[in-house]
């Protein structure tokens, strides 16, 4: 019996515009009605998740900063599990090497570095040879500069703790790089259809549709298996 959903937001409940995809949000409110707790998973900041978590109408804990930051809605525990002074020193030396990055959200983000776009090619042989405490999470857009010990799985084990559960009777959706760690923690991990090849790989199913509709169909695999594999429509 499954008793949560982990999912990534953007690119998972997004559509090919960014935008909320509406089916989406039906089936992860009906997910919510039919006992299964979301917990969203997400590189944006726990300001951005708190925001989104009222306004989707999930009840479960959000795992901010790609796992630097939990906290739970219903009982407002937190947990900080990102060093932001080790990130932030990582991020000096790094730029000192590439003064062109873009850092983004500045003041905003509690536990790591985000810069503007898909830059782990170059910053990886810096971290390599400065031998520093960091690893590097890419989404489509962005690229984060996160303290070592975190990622989306480690979330999501703090997460499962708020609500007294084990990580595998979680079902992970996801669709980039950082959703990885994630799938690796839960008990299954869905990929919807335009999901980047590396995530496919790790992936309990990939699913037909992308984006949106991906996200819906995977709700709808969950529910039919708690359901004894009856149809849901």
């Amino acid at each position: 019996m499954w008793k949560a959903i982990a999912c990534d937001i953007d690119g998972t409940l997004t559509n090919e515009n960014h935008l909320l995809d509406l089916e989406a949000l039906t089936w992860l409110r009906i997910a919510e009605k039919a006992g299964l707790t979301i917990i969203l998973s997400s590189a944006r900041t726990k300001l951005e998740l708190r925001i989104a978590s009222g306004f989707f109408g999930t009840t479960g804990p959000v795992v901010a900063e790609n796992g630097g930051i939990v906290w739970h809605r219903s009982t407002r525990e937190e947990k900080v599990l990102g060093d932001l002074e080790k990130v932030q020193e990582a991020y000096t030396i790094i730029s000192s090497r590439i003064p062109d990055l873009e850092r983004v959200l500045e003041g905003y983000r509690e536990t790591d570095v985000m810069v503007r776009g898909r830059r782990a090619t170059e910053i990886v042989p810096i971290i390599q040879s400065e031998k520093l405490d960091v690893h590097l999470l890419e989404s489509a857009h962005v690229t984060c500069i996160t303290d070592s010990s975190t990622d989306k799985g480690v979330g999501l084990k703090v997460a499962s703790m708020m609500i007294g559960i084990n990580p595998n009777q979680a079902v992970a959706v996801g669709d980039a790089h950082n959703d990885i760690a994630l799938f690796k923690a839960a008990g299954a991990g869905f990929a919807v259809a335009n999901a980047e090849e590396r995530l496919m790989h790790v992936a309990t199913k990939v699913m037909d549709r992308p984006y949106g509709g991906g996200f819906a169909d995977a709700i709808k695999e969950v529910l039919r298996d708690n359901n004894g594999e009856k149809e849901i429509s």
